[in-house]
C-alpha cells in the first residue's frame, strides 16, 4: 500500500498547529503548580524534610524500576503492534514502540492528552497503516482502557473506601464529566460512526445559505471524511466481528500495561525505604491514574502530582509524598515524553527532508516535473 502524500506545507502546518513548544511550557508550569500546592495545602509540610526523602532512595532498585519503565513502553508498544501488524504486516514493532512513546509526548502536552492519538497514527501511518485502521484501534484501545480503569477504581473503593472521602471525592466529581464524555463519543463512535457524520453535516448545512464558498470546501471536506469513516466502520466491524481475538488479547495486555504502572508504585514506595502494604499501594495507584487520564490539564500535569500526593498521604508519611509522586511520574510520564518527544521530531524532520528532496532541485530550485 502506498504511503500518503506529503508536503512541506502540510508538515510546517504540522509543527505549528500542535504548538509543542507551547505544550511543553503548559505542561512543566502545571507540573510545578501542582507541587506547589502540595506543600500549600499542607502547611506543615518542610520543603527541605521532603527533598531529603529522595537521598534515601536505595540503589539496588534502580535496574528494577528501569526495567518496570521499559516494559510500560513495551506492552504499550505491543498493544498497538497485535492491530497494526494485524492490518499490514510491514509495520514493525519499532514503529509501534516510537508510536507509543509519541503519543504519550504529545498527550503530555495536550488537554485531556487529546493530542496522543494524533502522534502515533501519524507514525503508523508513515510506516504504512491505513488512517482508518489506526484511529479504528485507537478506538478500541481507548474503551478497553476506560473499562480497566472502571474496574480498578471500583476495586479501590471497596477495598478502601475511606480514598472516597474529603478531597479524594472533590477529584473524581471533577473527572466524571470528562470520563463520561469520551466515553460516549467513543461508543457512538464505534456504534454510529456514520450517522455521527450525517449529524455534522446536517447541523453545518446552514452555511450554504451564507457562503457558496466556504460550503463548497466543507463540502469536499466532509466527502473526503466520508470515505475515511466507510473504511474505518469496515475495520471496526473486522476487529469486532472476524478477528474478536485480538480484542480480547488487547484487553489482557491493556490489564497487564496498567497493572505495571501501577506496580511501579509499590516499587517506588520500597525503592524509598517506605513500609507500605501491596494492594493499598496499588490501589491508590489506580485512582490517581484513573482521575489523571481525563484530567483537563495537559497529560494530566499537576492534578497528577496532586492527587498522587494526597492519596498516598493515608499509606505514607505526608512529607515523603512529594518525593514518591515526584519518582512516580518520571517513570510513567516524564522520561516517556522525553523520547516520545525526540521520535517525533525525528519522524517530522525526516520527513520534511524526503519532501524538501523530491521537490527541490541542486540550486534549491523545484525540480521539473517528469
Amino acid at each position: 500500500m502506498a504511503k500518503p502524500q506529503l508536503t512541506e506545507e502540510t508538515l510546517r502546518g504540522k509543527l505549528k498547529g500542535m504548538s509543542l513548544q507551547r505544550g511543553v511550557v503548559l505542561f512543566l508550569l502545571f507540573t510545578a503548580t501542582g507541587f506547589g500546592l502540595i506543600f500549600i495545602l499542607n502547611k506543615d509540610l518542610n520543603v527541605y524534610e521532603s527533598i531529603s526523602y529522595l537521598r534515601h532512595v536505595r540503589s539496588s532498585f534502580l535496574p528494577v524500576l528501569f526495567s518496570l519503565m521499559l516494559l510500560d513502553w513495551s506492552l504499550g508498544a505491543y498493544r498497538l503492534y497485535i492491530f497494526a501488524h494485524n492490518v499490514n504486516s510491514k509495520v514493525s514493532f519499532w514503529d509501534c514502540f516510537r508510536a507509543n512513546l509519541a503519543n504519550m509526548f504529545m498527550g503530555g502536552v495536550t488537554p485531556s492528552q487529546t493530542g496522543g492519538g494524533a502522534a502515533h497514527l501519524y507514525i503508523l501511518n508513515r510506516a504504512g497503516l491505513p488512517l482508518s485502521a489506526g484511529i479504528a484501534s485507537s478506538v478500541i484501545a481507548f474503551l478497553t482502557t476506560v473499562v480497566v480503569l472502571f474496574l480498578g477504581a471500583a476495586a479501590s473503593f471497596w477495598y478502601f473506601p475511606a480514598l472516597s472521602s474529603g478531597r479524594g471525592s472533590g477529584f473524581l466529581r471533577g473527572s466524571a464529566p470528562f470520563i463520561t464524555f469520551f466515553v460516549l463519543l467513543s461508543a457512538l463512535s464505534v456504534l454510529a460512526p456514520v450517522r455521527v457524520l450525517q449529524a455534522f453535516r446536517l447541523l453545518l448545512s446552514p452555511v450554504r445559505f451564507l457562503s457558496r464558498r466556504t460550503w463548497r470546501f466543507l463540502e469536499r471536506g466532509m466527502d473526503k471524511l466520508y470515505g475515511i469513516t466507510q473504511e474505518y466502520k469496515g475495520y471496526i466491524n473486522l476487529f469486532l466481528l472476524r478477528r474478536t481475538h485480538i480484542v480480547l488479547y488487547s484487553v489482557i495486555l491493556t490489564g497487564a500495561l496498567y497493572f505495571n504502572k501501577f506496580f511501579i508504585g509499590y516499587v517506588v514506595a520500597e525503592a524509598l525505604g517506605l513500609e507500605v502494604a501491596f494492594w493499598p499501594t496499588v490501589l491508590v495507584q489506580v485512582l490517581v491514574t484513573f482521575i489523571s487520564y481525563v484530567a483537563p490539564s495537559p497529560g494530566g500535569s499537576g492534578i497528577a502530582e496532586l492527587s498522587s500526593s494526597y492519596f498516598m498521604s493515608n499509606l505514607i508519611p505526608v512529607e515523603a509524598t512529594p518525593a514518591f509522586a515526584g519518582i512516580w511520574r518520571v517513570l510513567t510520564m516524564y522520561c516517556a515524553m522525553a523520547v516520545g518527544g525526540f521520535f517525533l521530531t525525528q519522524q517530522l524532520r525526516r520527513d520534511y527532508l524526503e519532501v524538501s528532496g523530491r521537490t527541490s532541485g541542486p540550486r534549491g530550485r523545484r525540480a521539473p516535473s517528469p
